[in-house]
């Protein structure tokens, strides 16, 4: 913070002018606060808020705002222009978020900022507000130094928690609304606290299997064990899905995904240790001679994320359970074609379990994976501005999540794009505590500022 002090006649006038870090604090509290929750309907007024929240910021710094309402939760895009001749960057953050509750083992109320000597605490401060809010806070403050080297294109969008279900339709209507040179984007984790550049994303299908056995629960002393269990169908189909390796079980699974080639993300001792350490495991399965990181960014995946069957309340009630529910995760890489998948995940399960149970299967519109060049001008720029503020040179590689703008982005012509994740590796993203930690937070400004200024 630079504090001035202007004498006009026998008046003193305080000015203090905020640097990149003093409006990245002021501003982060206020946009935690706001429980934007794309995945529940009852916070649809906070979605709207935050979408406010952020229309007021940009225009307060001087930016052109639209704000676009037919595409599900509302889109904003904000415009600011240094000089005609100068090159455009688009800069792509979304401001929706998980759900959170303080119940779930928070320090502290989830939608309020805390912190330690170390972290900062609040759902969103990883993924994604606190991480687009680096490049925001820097070009407020390279706008009031006069050091902007691009014109700029902000789009916000609420969605992204929920597969950005109508992006893909605002990009192709608005079109000529978006013309840029280059887009930025900072939305993942470094690898094991070095800088990382991401060149692709996989792919998703979402799905939930329900089972049915009986009309109701039956009394577990008058039916068992002469009538079939859905808990027990749900436990041997779950069992059957995976090999004792790791390797998804249902047949075809794996058609069309390639195995990473070259020494890209090759495997160490020092690796896996890392990767154990931050998982809380005490066994990988990463395939042959391939980092853990390498195996999850490129290798096809399918990962139970919910069961529910039964009775789970306090003492027992000793009845079978005549109805189970699974939901489940896909991942895909390139060359994976999603409708092969599914319909051999849906013969799989039809043979698992017997015609005396009714079994429904609903799977989600999927989002496919997506592979981006190595090698463009802004790629080296980042290359160049990571290794100056880390001291170190960043590695490349793939995501191993989904994040539907690169897909779509990829459909524009000669827009080149550049991932740079900037939240810490155990930065607890979609999870309790999620955090950014403060050392990684100076040097995601830092490169920011770099990367944007015109003294480049």
């Amino acid at each position: 913070m630079l504090v001035l002090t202007l004498t006009s006649g026998n008046c003193c006038v305080i000015v203090i002018a905020m640097d990149t870090k003093d409006i990245y604090r002021q501003l982060l509290p206020e946009a935690l606060k706001i429980a934007s929750v794309s995945t529940d309907p009852k916070f649809r007024d906070e979605i709207s808020r935050m979408a406010k929240w952020w229309t007021e910021q940009f225009r307060k710094h001087g930016f052109k705002v639209q704000t676009y309402t037919g595409y599900g939760n509302p889109i904003i895009l904000a415009s600011y222009r240094v000089d005609p001749q100068a090159e455009t960057l688009l800069i792509y953050g979304h401001y929706d978020v998980q759900p959170a509750d303080q119940s779930e083992g928070w320090q502290a109320d989830p939608f309020s900022l805390y912190e330690d000597n170390s972290r900062l605490y609040g759902r969103g401060v990883a993924d994604n507000k606190g991480q687009v809010l680096i490049h925001v806070a820097t070009a407020f403050d390279l706008i009031q130094k006069e050091k902007l080297g691009y014109n700029l294109l902000f789009l916000m969008e609420g969605e992204e928690e929920v597969g950005s279900p109508r992006l893909n339709d605002f990009l192709r209507d608005q079109r000529s609304k978006l013309q840029a040179d280059a887009a930025l984007i900072s939305d993942g984790e470094v690898s094991e606290k070095k800088p990382v550049i991401e060149l692709g994303f996989r792919g998703v299908i979402n799905g939930t299997i329900g089972i049915k056995t009986a009309h109701n629960d039956l009394h577990s002393g008058l039916f068992g064990p002469a009538v079939p269990n859905a808990s027990h169908s749900a436990a041997r189909l779950i069992s059957r899905m995976h090999r004792p390796n790791g390797k998804v079980a249902v047949p075809h699974f794996y058609q069309g995904a390639k195995a990473p080639t070259g020494d890209l993300g090759r495997t160490s001792k020092q690796k896996i240790t890392e990767f154990l350490k931050l998982a809380g495991v005490k066994k990988i399965y990463n395939e042959k001679r391939l980092s853990p990181a390498t195996t999850v960014g490129s290798r096809p995946a399918l990962e139970i994320t919910g069961v529910r069957s039964g009775y789970t309340g306090e003492g027992y009630r000793n009845s079978i359970p005549a109805t189970a529910e699974i939901k489940f995760n896909i991942r895909l890489v390139p060359g994976q074609k999603p409708e092969i998948i599914k319909r051999a995940l849906k013969k799989w399960i039809r043979e698992q379990l017997p015609e005396t149970q009714k079994t429904e299967l609903e799977l989600t519109p999927h989002i496919p994976a997506v592979k981006l060049e190595s090698q463009n001008t802004y790629i080296n720029r980042a290359v160049q501005a990571l290794s100056e503020v880390t001291g170190q040179q960043p590695e490349f590689q793939y995501s191993g999540g989904t994040l539907p703008i690169a897909t779509y982005l990829k459909q524009i012509p000669n827009l080149a794009q550049v991932y740079v994740p900037l939240a810490n590796d155990d930065c607890q993203m979609h999870g309790v505590n999620e955090n950014l930690n403060k050392k990684q937070l100076e040097r995601g400004l830092e490169f920011s500022s770099r990367f944007l200024s015109s003294d480049q």
